[in-house]
C-alpha cells in the first residue's frame, strides 16, 4: 500500500518537502539562543540534533525504503522530546 498522491508516485515531491522544511528547522531551532532565551548548551546541541535531523532526512531520500522511513519516524518523535530536555537542561545549568 502506498500512500503518496498518484501526481507523485515515485515520491520527489514528498522528499523535497521533508528536506527542505528540516532545513528550515535548523535555523529556527536556534532563534532560543540567537534571542538570548538558551545558552551555548542548547546552541550547540540544538544545531547538533538538527544536522544529525537532516542526515536521516537525506537517508531516507536517498534510499527510499520501508526501514529508512521507519527510522526518520522515530527520530522525528525522538527529537522534540530530546531538544525540549536540553532547553530545560541549559536553564538549570
Amino acid at each position: 500500500m502506498r500512500m503518496l498522491p498518484d501526481e507523485d508516485s515515485n515520491g520527489n515531491i514528498a522528499f523535497r518537502q521533508i528536506l527542505g522544511y528540516t532545513l528550515a528547522l535548523v535555523p529556527v531551532s536556534l532563534l532560543p539562543s540567537i534571542l538570548g532565551m538558551t545558552g551555548n548548551l542548547y546552541f550547540y546541541s540544538a544545531l547538533l540534533l538538527g544536522m544529525a535531523f537532516v542526515y536521516f532526512c537525506y537517508q531516507a531520500s536517498l534510499l527510499r525504503s520501508k526501514l529508512q522511513a521507519r527510522v526518520l519516524l522515530h527520530v522525528s518523535v525522538i527529537y522534540l522530546p530530546v531538544i525540549y530536555a536540553v532547553m530545560v537542561l541549559d536553564k538549570a545549568v
